[in-house]
């Protein structure tokens, strides 16, 4: 009977544990301070919206939690549609913009939500974050502007704001929509921290005039008929050594402009220019595996910003192995390889015109390969930068 009860404690300190590694303060929207009774008027002045929660500004994103006997802000039933929770039994919804050929009131109208962290963020960890979107059934409009931003303070700015004083470090992909209001759908990043942050801001930090507002129910009868609405659940950030943190969605990491990072007397720096073949130098594969690993994202990024402020520049994608293996599983492993670097240069916005790859198997070393460092040096990808001919 002992070992029974000690193997139930294990188990529920296990899950305990897992639950915990969440640093986002109630990030299934499932604590709250009161059940909500109507959605957030302008002039409520709610700033705490629920534990761990707060609005940015005068803008009004609502709380929807099973617990309300209001069937405006019900689950699953509510004002902006029908869904049940992620998970538990609450969850948000924003604005993510307004239709300024039918909003005439404040076309640049949108909607923020600042999240508390557990503890301050650590330098140079990365991180993994996840958060759940499902656009509202009974939303006018459809859109692609959204991100998120880590801060060691409360932001400030206006809801009819179009410029920020910051940089969102997390946004979604420019030529993808939130169009989908069958059920729940990930999306989710890595973030390495500049160290200190406490906060999290997710809303739309896109202008009107380069953000898309796509028709979705132009005709439904209440005011949802004006704006893009989303609902949001099960927000986590978690360090990525405890867990995988997939890339394969809408959204993509932002850095700095290369510019500014790319000095000439660091070493450690990458240097990208038309004219050099650039080895990625944290860009790994595993053994006999094509999916990047998680390290290899933040060189990618900078690459992809490169290639953005620099939109003459064309790349060739060369993939490498070591000598393990044939050499016909080889070179199909290594052009699998520069197909992977391809995909996500692609996903993070840059033209398949502007890029071709392909696979040289294990012919041209870099190391040695008798040892496995050596071996996960020649595992690698190269990058031709060059400007066509016209």
């Amino acid at each position: 009977m002992n070992k029974y009860f000690l193997c139930v404690a294990v188990c529920i300190l296990t899950v305990v544990l897992l639950k915990a590694q969440n640093l986002i303060v109630n990030g299934n929207f499932d604590i709250y301070l009161r059940c909500p009774k109507s959605y957030n008027h302008y002039r409520s002045n709610i700033r705490e919206l629920l534990p761990g929660w707060n609005t940015v500004n005068k803008s009004t994103p609502d709380f929807f939690h099973r617990c309300s006997q209001n069937t405006d802000v019900g689950v699953p039933q509510n004002f902006a549609g029908s869904i049940e929770p992620h998970e538990g039994d609450g969850y948000i919804g924003l604005i993510l913009r307004a239709d300024k050929e039918t909003y005439p009131y404040s076309p640049a109208y949108s909607e923020h939500i600042t999240g508390t962290l557990e503890f301050p963020l650590e330098k140079g960890k990365t991180y993994c974050l996840k958060m759940y979107y499902s656009l509202a059934q009974n939303s006018g409009i459809t859109t692609n502007s959204t991100g998120v931003y880590f801060s060691t303070e409360k932001p400030e700015f206006s809801e009819n704001d179009n410029i920020y004083p910051f940089q969102p470090q997390i946004i979604m992909h420019h030529d993808s929509v939130l169009n989908s209001s069958a059920g729940w759908h990930l999306l989710s990043a890595s973030y390495t921290a500049q160290g200190g942050e406490k906060f999290i801001t997710i809303g739309n930090y896109v202008s009107t005039a380069k953000s898309l507002a796509i028709p979705h129910k132009p005709e439904v009868l209440n005011d949802t008929r004006f704006f893009a609405y989303y609902y949001v659940d099960n927000v986590s950030l978690v360090e990525v050594k405890d867990v995988e943190c997939p890339f394969q969605t809408p959204f993509v990491s932002t850095i700095e402009k290369v510019s500014e990072l790319n000095h000439p007397n660091d070493p450690d720096t990458p240097v990208f220019e038309a004219g050099n073949i650039y080895t990625l130098k944290n860009v790994y594969f595993d053994f006999e595996k094509a999916q990047l690993r998680p390290e290899s994202y933040d060189e990618l990024n900078l690459l992809i910003v490169f290639l953005k402020e620099n939109m003459n520049i064309h790349i060739k994608i060369s993939g490498h192995t070591d000598n393990m293996g044939r050499d016909s599983f080889n070179k199909l492993l290594s052009e699998a390889r520069a197909k992977a670097v391809f995909e996500y240069l692609y996903e993070g916005g840059i033209s398949i015109h502007r890029m071709n790859y392909s696979g040289m198997g294990s012919k041209v070393t870099v190391a040695d390969n008798d040892t496995e460092y050596g071996r996960q040096q020649n595992r690698r990808v190269e990058i031709e930068f060059y400007i066509p001919q016209k």
